[in-house]
């Protein structure tokens, strides 16, 4: 997807190697991090941790692929501070909890989508369903239309999208 390596600054003919990174505690059975950190892109889900175990999922984030669970927590966790914002969201553009990584919305819950995008926009990339737009058939492998994908296959396919030469996954289980 042009548009998607365009968004991302990623180069034209996409990315050499891509890391899309799950929740498994298989992960835990060997120490991985260097492996995934030496990709060139690293994809990872929600709000699963990196910090204090670096040595077993890496410590690299490129892209985060979020849901509308996650999307409400991080909304409810800093609503202090949006309220205070008022009716003018657009003050908080660069709101320092926003992430500092670009983001791909998995959610159809436009409250959420507009108050993230409002809070964050000025910090954080935000990607949307429209990335797919030229890619039906990604999604239509995945599920039935209008589907409610989970974060993983939607990041599988992302990584589809930007990492011509295959992706390694890790930490996801068949199940």
């Amino acid at each position: 997807s042009q548009a998607l390596r365009e968004t991302l600054g990623a180069p034209s003919k996409g990315f050499a190697s891509c890391a899309v990174v799950g929740p498994s505690g298989i992960l835990a059975l060997e120490r991985l991090g260097p492996r995934i950190d030496s990709a060139e892109l690293v994809i990872r889900f929600n709000l699963n941790s990196v910090y204090g175990f670096e040595p077993i999922v890496g410590k690299r984030t490129s892209l985060r692929s979020i849901n509308s669970e996650t999307i409400g927590f991080l909304l409810s966790e800093h609503r202090k501070d949006i309220h205070e914002g008022g009716g003018n969201l657009r003050r908080f553009r660069n709101a320092s909890w926003c992430p500092d990584y670009p983001v791909f919305l998995n959610s159809f819950q436009d409250l959420y989508l507009n108050t993230f995008r409002a809070v964050c926009s000025g910090a954080t990339t935000i990607i949307d369903g429209s990335v797919f737009d030229e890619h039906d058939s990604v999604l239509e492998s995945l599920g039935p239309k209008d589907a409610n994908l989970m974060s993983g296959q939607l990041g599988v396919a992302l990584a589809t999208m930007l990492c011509p030469n295959g992706v390694d996954v890790y930490g996801f289980t068949h199940e």
